[in-house]
This record gives C-alpha cells, sequence and structure tokens, in this order.
C-alpha cells in the first residue's frame, strides 16, 4: 500500500521534472513547487479540514506534489486516499490531469482532489 503511495509520488515527481526540462527556453528556473500565481488564487484550504469535512479518518500530513497547497493521506470508505488542495481550479486541474495518469480521482471540488491509493489495509 505505501510502495503504491511512494511510487505515485515518486511518478508525479518525475512527470514533474520532465516538464521543467521540457519548458527550458533559457528561462530562471526557481525552487517553487507551482508556477506563479495567477489573478484567481486564493488561500487554499488545508488537507486536514477537507479530511475533516469528508468524514475520513487516520490523516497523515505529507509533502505536497507539484502543483498542489497542502496535501495528505487518510482512510475514505475503506480506501487510502490522497487529499489535495489547491490555490485555484487551474493549480488543481493540472494537479488532476497527472494524477489520474497513476491513480484514479474520487472526487474534487473547487480547491480540492481525491485521488484512490488502493484498499485500505
Amino acid at each position: 500500500m505505501i510502495r503504491m503511495r511512494t511510487a505515485a509520488a515518486a511518478a508525479l515527481a518525475a512527470l514533474a521534472a520532465l516538464a521543467l526540462a521540457g519548458c527550458g527556453t533559457g528561462a530562471a528556473v526557481t525552487s517553487r513547487s507551482q508556477p506563479p500565481a495567477t489573478s484567481q488564487e486564493q488561500s487554499a484550504p488545508s488537507a486536514r479540514a477537507i479530511a475533516s469535512q469528508i468524514g475520513a479518518t487516520g490523516y497523515q500530513p505529507i509533502t505536497p506534489t507539484l502543483y498542489a497547497s497542502d496535501e495528505g493521506n487518510a482512510t475514505w470508505h475503506g480506501r487510502m486516499v490522497d487529499i489535495a488542495t489547491f490555490a485555484s481550479p487551474e493549480l488543481r486541474a493540472s494537479w488532476v490531469q497527472a494524477a489520474e495518469q497513476f491513480v484514479p480521482i474520487m472526487t474534487e471540488g473547487p480547491q480540492f482532489a481525491i485521488a484512490d491509493d488502493g484498499p485500505a489495509a
């Protein structure tokens, strides 16, 4: 179970590195894991707050992956899930597009997405 999450996180990181490498046109690369702010960005809710709102249990924070403001793992409806929150719908859409190449997306909201990491132990 943990290996699947670790593999998915590693795959997302590799995909992000490839995407950044493909964008190299001499522009400066910063250490930010997110693209520059857009006019529609807002304060993102915490992943813990979303977990609480949906009734997920066993929340554990993780380092946010590309595009996410906050992220964590929890158990929801008998599944291990990755709950990620975002400062804008555009950032959420970018994260979903990358993540769904590796795991199913269970649900989305304006500032969050929940990915299925498999059956709970």
